[in-house]
């Protein structure tokens, strides 16, 4: 396979998936879920559970049959999707679409990151930063394309939109990816998920995705509460998804230099700080500042950690990428999980600066585990 045809491949998949996912938000209200309260946490528990239902199934195929087939059968995932989403028939049929497009999400991001690390054992961390660009950059044309489209022509453009991007997306797939024979001709080895690293590397991940998860729904409400517009809020998180998106390829490069382990050190220390400064800086600007410096460090927690995770397989002598990052998307999806549970319980019963100083501290706690870690492994 065209090494570059590949990364070109999964950074327009992830690009799609992430814009798809933020598409539909400000569709919401013009749906049938629209209508009920407890929905939007309904859709986002729909999605959850389609990624962690499919992760194990994906990670399987992705192993032993390719990483082509995974990546084709979310397309499909994502279509079907789609079309439910634009029928809007109800709230069930809404939840639905959301579960698929999870188990698409799976599909793409499972396949699509062991292809990624098989196409590139040397300078892998930058190019994993590339295509997680392709990834913001739909995360934050998502919301504001979805919303202007709507706006345009009604509530079904956005998804005829979504149609003809996805096409176009099934194209490159078609064109630009191709399988390499399967050396993955045994069962796989649970030694290689129990491994210690394998096992901090999901701890790091399950809180870094927690605790951004976290601030979603309660830094906007704190930012009202202080006086902010929701124009400024959504300045603060599109901010916060370029900036994100803008480091990968720098954080990638200073992986490939220095070690995943130095990194990621160095982003749970900034989540953390940034953390607790999102809670105790007053006024608008200095949380909505610290908000913007989390996402940054969240990007030196998030992508050494998916290069670390192919080192360990490599070190193993096998290529069961597929098995690690189903890890990758489970821990994330678990931690996105109990973030929404946690913040719904704490919003009216817990101070801000409670909730994130417990938050901060459970990161910088995984620091000690991390020294423990990494004399045994290094990229």
């Amino acid at each position: 396979m065209n090494r570059l045809g590949g990364l070109v491949a999964v950074s327009v998949a992830m690009f799609t998936d992430a814009f798809f996912y933020g598409m539909v938000v400000p569709l919401t209200p013009s749906t049938p879920a629209g209508q009920v309260d407890w929905a939007p946490s309904l859709l986002y528990g729909a999605y959850a559970l389609g990624v962690a239902v499919s992760t194990p199934a994906f990670a399987i195929l992705t192993d032993r049959t390719g990483r082509r087939k995974p990546l084709l059968w979310g397309l499909v995932f994502q279509l079907a999707a789609v079309l439910l989403f634009a029928q809007a028939a109800s709230l069930a049929t809404l939840a639905v679409a959301r579960f698929l497009q999870g188990v698409a999400s799976s599909a793409t991001w499972t396949a699509g990151l062991a292809l990624i690390a098989e196409l590139f054992p040397e300078g892998r961390a930058y190019r994993m930063g590339m295509a997680m660009m392709g990834n913001t950059a739909g995360a934050v044309l998502g919301p504001v394309g979805g919303g202007l489209l709507l706006g345009w022509g009604g509530y079904l453009l956005p998804f005829q939109v979504a149609g003809a991007m996805l096409f176009l997306d099934g194209l490159l797939r078609l064109a630009l990816l191709h399988d390499a024979p399967r050396e993955n001709t045994g069962g796989l080895p649970m030694s290689l998920l129990t491994h210690p690293v394998v096992l901090a590397n999901g701890l790091v991940l399950g809180l870094g995705s927690a605790a951004w998860s976290l601030l979603e729904p309660l830094v906007p409400l704190h930012l009202y509460r202080m006086g902010a517009t929701p124009l400024v809020v959504g300045v603060v998180f599109s901010t916060a998804s370029v900036l994100y998106g803008a480091v990968s390829p720098p954080v990638g490069a200073a992986v490939d230099r220095w070690g995943s382990w130095r990194v990621i050190s160095l982003g749970l220390g900034g989540m953390g700080v940034s953390l607790a400064l999102v809670g105790f800086l007053p006024g608008v600007w200095g949380p909505a500042a610290a908000t913007v410096l989390v996402a940054v460090a969240y990007a030196a927690v998030m992508n050494p950690s998916l290069s670390e995770l192919a080192a360990v397989v490599d070190r193993s002598g096998t290529t069961f990428y597929g098995a690690v990052y189903a890890l990758y998307n489970l821990t994330y999806s678990l931690g996105m999980i109990a973030a929404d549970a946690a913040a719904g319980a704490l919003v009216a019963h817990v101070p801000l600066p409670v909730t994130l100083g417990v938050a901060a501290l459970a990161l910088l706690a995984c620091l000690p585990l991390l020294k423990m870690v990494q004399p045994q492994e290094t990229v």
